[in-house]
């Protein structure tokens, strides 16, 4: 299922460029337009994608430290490269849509500073 809506995610954003990713089964997707180098991942680990598919800003990172993600020739830069040219015109999921809003709506209350635990924090430091 995961591969599916990961599969979804990529066609919609991934445009320009030409990304090929290798799913922990075999199957290969490949994306974009196929212009400029074909860059290459691949993801060994099905819970690295869940991960991917709904928070991908904090996940693409982690998955990469860990292992569950490896970019063909260690070319990190070209799959960047081809990832921010297409977050600037993607327009997002709907899914990841709802999730940053209310990310950021719960982070008023995450990052609350009233005056007593202001003090309270500059008298610890």
């Amino acid at each position: 299922m995961w591969s599916k809506v990961l599969d979804y995610t990529l066609r919609s954003l991934i445009r320009q460029g030409a990304l090929t990713v290798e799913l922990p089964g075999g199957k290969v997707l490949k994306f974009g337009d196929g212009t400029g180098p074909e860059v290459g991942i691949r993801i060994t680990d099905t819970a690295a994608i869940r991960r991917l598919v709904l928070f991908p800003e904090l996940a693409l990172g982690e998955v990469y430290m860990d292992g569950s993600l490896t970019v063909d020739g260690d070319d990190v830069r070209s799959f960047l490269s081809i990832v921010v040219r297409n977050i600037d015109d993607a327009d997002r999921v709907w899914w990841q849509r709802w999730h940053i809003k209310a990310r950021d709506a719960l982070r008023r209350f995450g990052q609350n500073n009233v005056p007593v635990l202001a003090r309270r924090n500059v008298a610890h430091h």
